[in-house]
């Protein structure tokens, strides 16, 4: 695979822009932000970037499928029960 660290670093900033979408938490979105940059800073130093592309594809892969399902769930609810649209981006 061999990316440049700066093409995975964008990876990474759009996966937690997906996570933060799906999961309608700002405060969960930074701190998956501050996580995902340290665990990059980790992988640079040890050379490891490809796992971080790899764990990144699987990880929005992951994303896509809940929003799939939160989309699904909420179709399927009453309107009155219905989830908020912050959570149906």
């Amino acid at each position: 695979m061999n990316m440049p660290s700066d093409e995975i670093f964008i990876q990474v900033q759009e996966l937690s822009n997906k996570l933060l979408q799906v999961l309608g938490n700002a405060e969960t979105g930074i701190a998956l932000n501050a996580l995902m940059t340290a665990y990059l800073n980790a992988a640079k130093q040890r050379g490891c970037l490809d796992q971080v592309a790899r764990a990144c594809n699987a990880m929005a892969s992951a994303a896509d499928m809940l929003q799939a399902e939160i989309r699904n769930q909420s179709a399927q609810m009453p309107e009155a029960d219905a989830l908020p649209p912050s959570y149906l981006h």
